[in-house]
């Protein structure tokens, strides 16, 4: 999604207890997988995860 899409749909995420954050990764589509780069993608996700929960 572009990521003006993803800012207005963060709005929605309220309920007590979520953590809504937005990460851009520039140049990239949401076909994430079949790009390159997944590993840095993957490793923002694994550092992201433990600093949020």
């Amino acid at each position: 999604m572009p990521p003006k899409v993803q800012m207005s749909n963060a709005t929605y995420y309220k309920a007590e207890g979520t953590i809504t954050d937005i990460k851009v990764f520039p140049d990239r589509s949401h076909l994430l997988d079949v790009q390159g780069g997944r590993q840095e993608i993957a490793d923002y996700a694994l550092d992201w995860a433990p600093t949020h929960t």
